[in-house]
């Protein structure tokens, strides 16, 4: 809403655009034709409001269908839905020398791919195995919830067992 809305407000001109609409490359709202103009601003909008009621699997799923252009992976999404002290944990210990060591810097820091990794880590080491039913979106849900409750002691702590980890993984 806001980008459309900043549009409007000829606040930028669009770009990437390909096909049949890459003409508008470059053209802001007001350069738009007035045909084009009254097209936009009658346009119906659909959105969907979620409240803090709707399962974790179905906000999930939502964000995932409405979401263009490039789909986000699972743990994008995630880090959207559960913004706090657990996703900026993750994204300090991606960058870690010794998580980089022991993934030889193999994962996707773009698609969060590192991110989701030290996600199921912490879910495995955080929550009982037996709370793992099968739906690893959920239980990867639940570890972000849970580390969100964390103090900064408590995220501490969890930082040095997983950087112990990471360097015996790499020994190994």
């Amino acid at each position: 809403l806001t980008t459309f809305y900043r549009y409007l407000n000829n606040e930028f001109a669009l770009r990437g655009l390909t096909g049949s609409s890459e003409t508008l490359n470059g053209k802001r709202f007001e350069d738009l034709a007035s045909k084009l103009k009254t097209r936009l601003e009658d346009t119906n909008l659909t959105l969907y409001l979620i409240d803090s009621k709707v399962p974790e699997q179905a906000k999930l799923d939502i964000f995932d269908r409405v979401n263009s252009g490039v789909p986000l992976s699972r743990q994008q999404m995630r880090n959207c839905l559960y913004t706090g002290d657990a996703t900026r944990w993750l994204k300090e210990q991606a960058k870690s020398e010794a998580f980089q060591q022991a993934t030889g810097g193999s994962l996707n820091p773009k698609t969060m791919r590192d991110r989701e990794v030290i996600n199921r880590f912490c879910g495995f080491y955080l929550l009982e195995v037996s709370s793992y039913s099968g739906e690893m979106d959920l239980f990867l849900a639940d570890t972000l919830k849970r580390m969100n409750e964390f103090d900064s002691a408590e995220l501490t702590q969890l930082a040095i067992v997983f950087e112990r980890s990471m360097i015996n993984n790499f020994i190994v």
